[in-house]
C-alpha cells in the first residue's frame, strides 16, 4: 500500500458506518412514493434504451420498475400484464412469473446462489442482448399506466412502436385493427435492421413531443424522462 493511502483508509474507515446513515435535511418535503420509484426506474431505463446505452443497466432498472409497477397495478384494482399471461397459461404461478421476469436481471445483480456458492451465469449472459429489454420495458410501462398514471410521451410512443415491432403479441380482432393503424406510422418495422427500428422510434417520439395537443393530454407526464435529485422527508413513509 502506498504510504499516502493509509491516512485515507483510516479516514474512510472511521466514517464508513456514519456514511450508511441517512443524512436528510429536517425541513425537506417528501416527493417519493412507490409510484415515483417505478417512474424513475422505468424512465431512466427507457432513456438508456433510446440512447443505445448500456443494455445491462437498462435491463436491471426496467425489471426493478416492472416489479413495482406490477404490484401497484394489482393493488389499484387494475389488470396488470401478469394476469393476461396467467389467463393464457393458467398453470403459471406468481413465483414462476417473477422468475421469468428476473431471469437475466438476477444473473446481473447477484454473485452467489447462496452464501459461499458462486453463480455460473455464462449461459444466461450468452443469451442476452438489447432485444431482451423490449418486453421488460413494454410490460413495465403497461403496468405503470394501467391504474391511470400519467407517463412520458416517450413511453406512449414506445408502446405503440413495440406492438408494431412485435405484431404477434396482438391476436384479437381489436388488436388486428390497431396493427393496421400502427403499420401506417411504422411501416415494415419488423423487416428493418435493429438500428433503423430504434431510429424510427426516436423520430416518432420527437414528432409527438412537438404536438401540443398530444403533450397537453392529462395522461402525459411532461417531466423529463430521466428525473433529477430526490427530496426526502423523515416523516412520510413510502406507500
Amino acid at each position: 500500500m502506498q504510504p499516502y493511502l493509509e491516512p485515507l483508509i483510516k479516514f474512510l474507515g472511521l466514517r464508513f458506518l456514519v456514511a450508511l446513515e441517512p443524512t436528510l435535511p429536517p425541513t425537506s418535503h417528501c416527493t417519493m412514493n412507490k409510484i415515483e420509484v417505478a417512474r424513475r426506474q422505468l424512465g431512466t431505463a427507457l432513456s438508456l434504451y433510446l440512447d443505445d446505452r448500456d443494455p445491462v443497466s437498462t435491463h436491471v432498472l426496467a425489471c426493478a420498475g416492472m416489479e413495482v409497477a406490477d404490484h401497484l397495478s394489482f393493488k389499484a384494482g387494475a389488470h396488470p400484464f401478469k394476469l393476461f399471461r396467467q389467463a393464457e397459461t393458467p398453470t403459471l404461478t406468481n413465483k414462476e412469473y417473477s422468475e421469468l421476469r428476473g431471469h437475466f436481471a438476477n444473473a446481473f445483480k447477484h454473485a452467489e446462489k447462496r452464501p459461499g456458492i458462486e453463480r455460473d451465469d455464462r449461459a444466461i449472459f450468452a443469451d442476452f442482448s438489447d432485444l431482451q429489454n423490449d418486453d421488460r420495458l413494454f410490460i413495465g410501462w403497461f403496468d405503470f399506466a394501467c391504474p391511470g398514471n400519467a407517463h412520458p410521451m416517450e413511453s406512449h410512443v414506445f408502446q405503440a412502436w413495440y406492438l408494431a415491432l412485435h405484431p404477434s403479441r396482438l391476436q384479437s380482432p381489436h388488436g388486428l385493427e390497431l396493427l393496421r393503424d400502427l403499420s401506417g406510422v411504422f411501416p415494415n418495422l419488423p423487416e428493418l435492421p435493429r438500428q433503423k427500428q430504434k431510429a424510427r422510434l426516436r423520430k416518432e417520439i420527437e414528432k409527438a413531443k412537438k404536438n401540443r395537443r398530444l403533450m397537453g393530454d392529462p395522461l402525459v407526464d411532461r417531466r423529463s424522462l430521466r428525473l433529477g435529485p430526490v427530496v426526502n422527508s423523515l416523516n412520510q413513509p413510502l406507500v
